[in-house]
């Protein structure tokens, strides 16, 4: 039941059009058959609309273009919408925002413990019988209903609403605009236990992760999201998770996937973004499902699978069953501008690559073969070769806007989907003549963006056209980062100005733009549609003059997973300690992992910097500038191990150089751009 309104007032709210009374009282809304007079209901089939002779509803939203036998326009309205689900929505929110129970209001009830080394918002409402505890941050406007319960250093976003019993674990990181429902659990131990070794009993294992949790996701009552046993179990942004869902430690669910009532993800589990996985889906450990897969409910999935399946398998059917996608999942075509042609071959001179770095020595084992996969030529052995990606570029359009951060001058970045085979290329728009720069290792630039660089290691990553040495784009790393983080292998970037933004550092920015865009993968068919992976037959080997940082890329199985780690190192007593960061190519796991790492510099840097003219556009807040105790200043770590995984971020960025995806283990230990440019010439090299 809700406050009494008139036909004519609902059409005016939905945007309908109105066939029949424009004063008729509704104060229910029902399905076609348990409606009542005075209550309104919804048509969106043939079926809904054949029902509506025998219902005693007043009126109902209709879809358009159905046609409603026996309806009497002088005694029953009807509400033609363009989509009755979509109005049906439309209405049930704002009847929910009119009937929702109230919030706490803001500020701390006096019952809440709150311990006081916590930080909560003043806009925060947090409500009666909740403990927050030490070194939590609540974000503004945020809601805790009664009795929730929110460990030490935990962080929660602005907007997020936890309603009565939720308990979110140590450490944990919750997004911004996140809704969470009764007794949810985020952070408990996952389900770890190993012989004991007397061989009686179990001996159970200890769980270091984390959950982190993206914007806009929204648990179902007493749902339940375990900790990671060394890293962090991550839900993508945008997710909505069903009551009783049970996801396990180290699982890796990406940005709007669906999970219904009593799903099971088994530790380790991927699931790629815009999956939909039915009620009762039990997953088995470690196991991978696509992006876009339809997995029907009480299926057991113990395989992998493929992007864009959709199968049921559950107890009494056989084999797989292909079910049809909804419309709005169906893929489309998408038309091109003719602006978008592949970019040319850029090459320097023979023997004298643009911007070798000096004193690298290069230690590679063996000579490997050529070996192209689903592409003309001679082939040689395929056994061990792994499996040729598709090809993928973006769906439309992506633009982020900033400052460069040693040129300091505005810039627009637009990224454009491009065909197959282009590869990645920059544009600059703002020159005389527009040159194509392909992101490649040749196009490597030694240039200094400012004198102070000339006689210092790179601290950033810059090519240019060999033809046109004025076409020069600086600080590429963290958007190639973000180009291959997503698997796109095609993509046209045009930019009005010498450097890319520099956002907040990280490759975020862009990763959030190309994700509001959307991604294309080329079709099966396409002369050009997948991509040879890059892969070794020996170790490949640089190392700095001194020894002291090494690379190292060595072969895997067709089979195997590969792997980019960085192991960052500065040495006893330093601001920033030890440690390590990996990624195993996932595009969900990079954007929860390693995009949002960004750069970091110690404050005396920073100084040096705007001694020199530089960084006066910035603050500390945007360049996360860190003390001599690796406390930073007016900012906050994103996790742990930033550091280390921001400097993976400039690897995955520098390597994208190579052209082409990686089959590789690749190992970095205090490598910095100049080492990581060197292995890039060094695979081509292998290659």
């Amino acid at each position: 039941m809700f406050q009494s309104i008139t036909t004519q007032s609902l059409a005016a709210m939905l945007g309908a059009e109105l066939l029949g009374p424009p004063d008729i009282e509704l104060s229910d809304l029902a399905g076609i058959d348990e409606a009542g007079p005075g209550a309104v209901t919804f048509i969106r089939s043939d079926t809904y609309a054949r029902r509506w002779p025998k219902s005693e509803a007043s009126a109902a939203i209709v879809t358009r273009g159905i046609e409603i036998p026996g309806h009497d326009p002088q005694t029953r309205a009807l509400l033609v919408v363009e989509n009755a689900d979509r109005s049906l929505v439309a209405l049930l929110t704002e009847l929910s925002r009119i009937a929702a129970p109230s919030a706490p209001p803001q500020g701390v009830h006096p019952s809440a413990i709150i311990d006081e080394s916590a930080t909560v918002d003043p806009t925060a409402a947090i409500g009666p019988l909740c403990i927050v505890g030490p070194g939590a941050v609540i974000g503004a406007n945020c809601v805790l209903h009664a009795r929730v319960t929110i460990g030490a250093n935990v962080t929660i976003g602005e907007r997020t609403v936890m309603h009565p019993g939720v308990v979110v674990y140590h450490q944990c990181v919750i997004g911004t605009d996140c809704l969470f429902h009764a007794q949810v659990s985020i952070g408990a131990d996952g389900f770890g236990f190993i012989p004991h070794p007397s061989g009686t009993g179990l001996v159970k294992v200890p769980h270091l992760g984390n959950v982190v949790i993206g914007d806009h996701v929204e648990v179902g009552a007493g749902s339940c999201i375990d900790r990671g046993k060394f890293a962090s179990t991550t839900i993508g942004e945008g997710t909505k998770i069903d009551n009783l869902v049970q996801i396990g430690h180290n699982v890796q669910v990406g940005a709007h996937v669906v999970l219904c009532g009593q799903v099971g993800l088994g530790g380790s589990t991927v699931v790629g973004n815009g999956a939909m996985l039915g009620g009762q889906v039990g997953v088995q450990d470690n196991k991978r499902i696509g992006d876009g897969a339809l997995i029907g409910g009480k299926s057991g999935v113990m395989q992998h699978i493929p992007p864009g399946r959709e199968l049921v398998r559950h107890p009494g059917t056989t084999g797989q069953h292909r079910l049809p996608l909804p419309p709005h999942r169906r893929p489309r075509r998408q038309e091109r501008p003719r602006s978008q042609r592949p970019c040319g071959r850029a090459r320097g001179p023979a023997g004298n690559p643009i911007g070798s770095p000096l004193g690298i020595q290069t230690l590679r084992a063996g000579q490997r073969r050529d070996q192209p996969i689903e592409q003309p030529g001679p082939l040689h052995s395929m056994t061990n070769a792994p499996k040729a990606p598709l090809r993928r570029t973006l769906a439309a359009a992506a633009v982020v806007r900033g400052i460069g951060l040693f040129t300091e001058r505005d810039v627009c970045c637009a990224i454009l989907p491009a065909e197959p085979g282009t590869g990645l290329c920059f544009r600059r728009t703002d020159l005389p003549e527009p040159t194509n720069i392909r992101a490649r290792i040749d196009s490597l630039a030694s240039r200094p963006v400012h004198p102070a660089f000339a006689q210092i290691p790179p601290r950033h990553t810059a090519i240019a056209s060999p033809s046109h040495p004025d076409a020069i784009v600086y600080t590429t790393e963290h958007l190639l980062g973000a180009l291959a983080g997503l698997g796109i292998t095609d993509a046209l970037i045009e930019l009005d100005a010498p450097e890319i933004p520099i956002g907040d550092g990280s490759a975020k920015p862009f990763t959030d733009a190309i994700h509001a865009a959307g991604l294309r993968d080329a079709a099966a068919a396409a002369g050009i549609a997948t991509v040879a992976p890059l892969t070794l037959d020996a170790p490949v080997t640089v190392s700095s003059p001194d020894g002291r940082a090494t690379i190292t890329a060595e072969p895997i199985g067709a089979e195997d997973t590969p792997t980019y780690r960085y192991e960052l190192d500065y040495g006893p007593g330093a601001p920033v300690p030890a440690q390590a960061a990996e990624w195993h190519g996932d595009p969900a796991r990079f954007l929860t992992d390693v995009a949002p790492a960004r750069t970091f510099s110690l404050a005396a840097e920073a100084q040096q910097m705007q001694a020199l003219g530089l960084f006066r556009r910035f603050t500390p807040r945007d360049l996360l500038v860190i003390d001599d105790t690796g406390t930073p200043i007016d900012n906050a770590w994103r996790g742990e191990n930033e550091p280390a995984q921001h400097k993976l971020l400039d690897l995955i960025g520098d390597l994208a150089l190579v052209g082409r995806p990686i089959h590789a283990r690749i190992v970095a230990v205090r490598a910095g751009h100049a080492l990581n440019h060197a292995m890039a010439r060094a695979l081509v090299a292998a290659h």
